[in-house]
């Protein structure tokens, strides 16, 4: 397994990801979208096959479609990238957006979930019972 599969393995499979991405697409497109989402996943193997320079022309017209589809099911879309090929996430913009969305957001989560934001939280009081000068008590 590559430096980058192993960064991106399990990426989009996390609550994380869910939160941000979990929005579902409007009655009236849902069910377009997601047969468009069906024939892109269907046809990628074929896209990720071709050679340069229409291999990149393929990926550019992927990125633009991903741009259209609503947040549950872009998250399908890069979940289907990520099993066919991890490298995917990089080459195409719209993902390797999500990915820089989901690793900061990551970090954020881990910051503010309640073991962290207690752990803070003791340390500000300890703070305050310090005497004047720190542990020392010098002046």
């Amino acid at each position: 397994m590559s430096g980058v599969e192993r960064e991106i393995h399990g990426l989009f499979a996390d609550g994380v990801a869910s939160v941000l991405y979990g929005t579902q697409s409007p009655l009236g497109r849902a069910q377009i979208e997601r047969s468009a989402l069906r024939k892109l996943v269907a046809g990628l193997p074929q896209i990720v096959s071709q050679p340069e320079p229409a291999r990149s022309h393929a990926l550019e017209q992927v990125n633009a479609l991903l741009k259209r589809l609503s947040g549950d099911l872009l998250l399908e879309a890069a979940r289907a990238f990520q099993e066919i090929d991890p490298k995917l996430i990089i080459e195409v913009s719209e993902l390797a957006a999500m990915r820089e969305h989901v690793t900061s957001s990551r970090s954020w989560a881990a910051l503010f979930n309640p073991n962290s934001l207690a752990r803070l939280a003791a340390a500000i009081r300890d703070e305050r019972t310090l005497p004047p000068g720190g542990e020392t008590g010098e002046l």
